[in-house]
């Protein structure tokens, strides 16, 4: 008498039975199970190459712009990055390879692969003062103390006669006195960060608060 055989299947598990039969009576049963494996996930592909353009770039303050990241190749698994500032004064990360330029001064803006590959791509940019703000030269900046004192900004060192602005990061000036000789003071009108000017060249970033 030959058994019969029969399986049934859910999911990755299946029943094999052999069943044998006399007379319509059941006479005699085996069953197997049997497990199937599931398939191995295929291996991840690292990211091989990645290239940031432009490699440099001069902008003035109040500027916004964009890098254009290419990453090959496109089949790679995870094309997750990290951006880094050098200066986080100079420039400000807006999202997805926006920048925008905040106070005069030199940045590399970089950016590395997160897949494993440790791959790694920058931009230097150089951020000068805003149109009418020239950048200063090394005298003027040992020249001129600069102190603060809540809102107001107290400057000492400086000649008779020379202009004093104070630039909000817009490149507007929002206070302005012609020192006299001996101390200068300048009030600004909120906390926050501004940009000081002699005679029309930038001497430094300054910081107020209230």
């Amino acid at each position: 008498i030959a058994p019969v055989y029969s399986e049934q299947t859910e999911g990755r598990l299946t029943l094999r039975t052999w069943e044998v039969t006399h007379g319509g009576t059941t006479t005699g049963v085996q069953q197997f199970v049997v497990r199937r494996e599931a398939p191995l996930p295929p291996p991840p592909v690292l990211i091989d190459s990645i290239a940031l353009t432009p490699p440099a770039d001069t902008l003035k303050v109040g500027d916004t712009f964009r890098l254009s990241l290419v990453l090959l190749p496109d089949s790679a698994t995870s094309k997750g990055v990290d951006w880094h500032l050098s200066d986080e004064t100079v420039l400000t990360h807006l999202g997805d390879g926006r920048f925008s330029a905040l106070t005069p001064g030199d940045c590399r803006v970089s950016v590395r692969t997160l897949d494993g590959s440790a791959l790694e791509a920058w931009c230097d940019v150089h951020v000068h003062a805003p149109t009418g703000v020239a950048a200063s030269s090394r005298v003027e900046s040992r020249e001129v103390q600069v102190q603060a004192h809540g809102l107001t900004l107290l400057l000492s060192g400086l000649s008779a006669g020379r202009s004093v602005v104070i630039y909000d990061l817009g490149g507007r000036p929002i206070a302005h006195a012609l020192s006299r000789g001996g101390e200068l003071r300048l009030t600004a009108p909120a906390s926050g960060l501004y940009l000081l000017a002699v005679d029309g060249r930038f001497v430094q970033k300054v910081r107020v608060s209230d």
